[in-house]
């Protein structure tokens, strides 16, 4: 019986230590995650203020210096002083370009403006050179010297020398079913001898 009560309190302190040791490794890691992003939300609370303070001093420096720089401008504008101490005038120094590169610059910011020019240009000068170096077909020339030859048949005829006869025009009859549809109009021409 005494073996049974001496197993009997071995269990039991067996309990008890194990009741004594308390938490297990994750409580232990979930304490240790737990108090380290604690001390990084306290860090970063402590940097952000830091920074806010910087920037606030920055902000109030610089509504200082632009109200220094206003009473100045106020200064020099009534004329009260002629020179100022904080506010220089900056000259900006145009940067001189080489030949070539004054060129690139020229077409890369009229390039548009070029384009459309040099197509508006090419086209004219396309329709200027087709229009005199165009050949003037046979018939244009043929309808240029009927006029010469109508001339010279007229004065030679003493009927064709009347206003009636240079005006007055033939034509054929009205076609019939049977004949082509196709009417010619011809002037009326001189005979080639006089009437007897």
């Amino acid at each position: 019986m005494q073996e049974e009560e001496k197993h009997i309190s071995s269990t039991d302190d067996t309990d008890d230590t194990k009741k004594k040791k308390g938490k297990s490794i994750l409580e232990t890691i979930r304490e240790i995650d737990e108090k380290e992003a604690q001390r990084e939300a306290e860090e970063e609370a402590r940097i952000r203020a830091i920074r806010a303070e910087r920037e606030r001093r920055e902000k109030e420096e610089y509504a200082k210096k632009i109200q220094q720089e206003r009473i100045e401008l106020i200064r020099l504008k009534q004329g009260v002083i002629t020179e100022s101490d904080t506010i220089h005038e900056e000259k900006e120094e145009k940067p001189k370009l080489p030949f070539w590169k004054k060129v690139g610059n020229f077409f890369y910011h009229n390039k548009w403006w070029l384009g459309i020019t040099t197509a508006l240009v090419a086209i004219f000068t396309f329709l200027i050179v087709d229009y005199f170096s165009k050949v003037k077909p046979d018939l244009i020339q043929s309808c240029r010297a009927i006029p010469q030859r109508w001339r010279h048949i007229w004065n030679s005829s003493p009927t064709m020398k009347t206003a009636t006869a240079r005006f007055r025009w033939t034509s054929t009859p009205s076609p019939s079913p049977t004949t082509s549809a196709k009417t010619t109009t011809t002037p009326a021409m001189p005979p080639s001898s006089p009437p007897r």
